[in-house]
């Protein structure tokens, strides 16, 4: 009896290892929070660069973060387009789903290309920044983020804002996304901003802590010692309900 629950002992032991190792891990992204100050890792178009605290919002993990405007400098939204490899008016037909529909003509974005497995989850902070009216559909300045050629929208001018201490007049502050990969293979991941109708009026993106992470299936060695906890308990039954017969 004694070296039976010994034998259980050691399994629940092995059993706590294996669930141990089987825990998330990190996947293939690269400067993901951009803490050596640089876009290492990404490419850019237009109007691009990484800031610090100092820009007036602390980012939302480490030192540093990653800033998009439609400010001097920026692309046509075609070029934008072309350079996350999203389909000709993939962005005027996002803008369509906000109010007032106009058509965006300027922006700048940065990408990375992952390579993920499927059921990886993607995630990233972003806070969405602007010196338009708000809110004002008739320059309706937007943030989105694209992947696999499809855009999604993160924020316009009829979020909720809060006073900002940066360069602009207004932010969102950090908010957070994540989606599940549902099928293995590489991938953009772009993020940008848009400028709707008009010069002026500029508006920013920031992006930071983005993460790619994979959930393994649990080893096989798992079910293994399963079963053998399984037969160790009904022997101890079997064996009890013989003693007290």
């Amino acid at each position: 009896m004694k070296i039976l629950r010994r034998s259980i002992v050691s399994l629940l032991a092995s059993v706590t290892l294996a669930l141990a190792g089987a825990g998330s891990t990190q996947a293939a992204s690269v400067n993901g929070s951009f803490e050596d100050g640089s876009f290492t890792g990404w490419t850019t178009a237009g109007s691009t660069g990484i800031a610090s605290a100092a820009f007036g919002v602390t980012p939302s993990s480490g030192n540093f973060q990653a800033l998009a405007t439609n400010a001097s400098g920026s692309l046509a939204t075609s070029s934008v387009e072309s350079f996350l490899d999203l389909s000709a008016g993939t962005l005027n037909a996002l803008s369509a789903t906000t109010p007032g529909a106009n058509q965006p003509f300027e922006g700048s974005a940065f990408q990375q290309t992952l390579t993920v497995n499927a059921g990886d989850v993607i995630s990233f902070s972003y806070s969405f920044l602007t010196d338009e009216t708000t809110p004002d559909p008739s320059f309706n300045d937007f943030a989105f983020y694209s992947f696999n050629g499809a855009a999604f929208l993160l924020a316009d001018t009829n979020a909720v804002f809060q006073p900002s201490a940066s360069p602009f007049t207004q932010e969102t502050g950090y908010r957070t996304v994540s989606f599940t990969v549902t099928a293995a293979g590489t991938y953009s991941l772009g993020f940008g901003v848009l400028d709707n109708s008009d010069p002026g009026g500029d508006s920013g993106l920031l992006i930071d802590n983005v993460q790619a992470v994979s959930i393994p299936e649990p080893s096989p060695l798992i079910g293994l010692i399963g079963l053998s906890l399984t037969g160790g308990v009904i022997v101890i039954r079997r064996r009890n309900a013989a003693r007290a017969d």
